[in-house]
């Protein structure tokens, strides 16, 4: 594991390092949900740290209409490990997937099953509180969500529309616009800034 403050500054680094090389769009992808939090701060920071403009996205969210037309599962079956998660990855490699161990559980490290507070799911989005637990006390296998109804062809069907959505929103963030920045702090930070190289 990495401390998350290494995570941050490290991730930091290769935007600054990216943006002081002339890149002016940066877009950073997710692929664990609990760094989804952290990626969207870095991406500010990044942002407010040098000229170029960031955004940031979990991949699920990019998949959001096409899996909610092929889930079987209801709320809560899409967490972790989940009917998602799992065809993805029988798509990318279904030699890696053992399906014979595959189980259900509803619930896990985010959310309590029926509640109205503390649900997750990737798609169908998070109550208004999120309980932070220990995913080993919540699932004994890791699994969040319907594991045993993914399928290839449903992970073909996520993989697909989140590479299509992924390049469209790279192709809208080329043409978007940097807002003119107009400082309104009274006392102004004093940010670090490169040595010259001249």
């Amino acid at each position: 594991n990495v401390h998350y403050d290494h995570y941050i500054e490290y991730c930091l680094d290769i935007c600054k390092s990216v943006a002081h090389a002339g890149f002016d769009r940066i877009l950073i992808v997710d692929g664990h949900g609990s760094n989804e939090h952290l990626c969207e701060f870095i991406a500010r920071r990044a942002t407010i740290e040098t000229d170029a403009l960031f955004a940031s996205t979990m991949w699920t969210n990019l998949v959001v209409e096409v899996f909610e037309e092929i889930r079987e599962s209801g709320a809560g079956g899409a967490a972790h490990a989940c009917e998602l998660e799992t065809s993805a990855y029988l798509y990318l490699d279904a030699s890696r997937v053992q399906m014979e161990k595959a189980v259900d559980h509803y619930g896990g490290a985010a959310g309590k099953e029926g509640s109205a507070f503390t649900s997750v799911d990737l798609t169908k989005g998070w109550g208004p509180v999120k309980v932070v637990q220990w995913t080993s006390g919540a699932t004994p296998h890791g699994v969040s969500g319907a594991a045993t109804l993914a399928t290839k062809e449903k992970g073909k069907d996520i993989v697909d529309a989140a590479a299509e959505n992924l390049l469209g929103f790279i192709r809208e963030f080329r043409t978007t616009e940097k807002a003119k920045r107009t400082d309104h702090r009274a006392v102004k930070p004093k940010l670090p800034t490169l040595p010259s190289v001249d």
